[in-house]
């Protein structure tokens, strides 16, 4: 095989593959749309719906954790330190959200 007719053989695929993602995409726009998310009234009816925490709740949950691990907290500092950068920034997101 030279190397013109594997360029030509390339560029079928090339083709059939730009067919076949216009197909799947024309596909995917025919398709109903998904049904919208329930109201407020609805989640707050739902009885299998997640509880939400509050921020009393996390902060508990994170002195907990914090209590648990005292002693690996002195061993490892690096450690502690990213979880509580993570945590913090979880926290002002959280807050951040409610806030709004």
């Amino acid at each position: 095989m030279t190397l013109r007719d594997e360029i030509a053989a390339l560029r079928e695929e090339v083709a059939k593959l730009s067919q076949q993602q216009q197909l799947q995409q024309q596909a995917a726009s025919a398709a109903p749309p998904p049904p919208p998310p329930p109201s407020n009234d609805q989640a707050a009816a739902g009885e299998d719906q997640p509880t939400r925490i509050g921020p009393e709740e996390l902060i508990a949950a994170a002195n907990s954790v914090i209590e648990e691990l005292q002693q690996d907290i002195d061993k490892y500092p690096r450690l502690t330190a990213i979880a509580a950068f993570g945590l913090g920034l979880a926290v002002g997101i959280f807050a951040g959200r409610q806030s709004r």
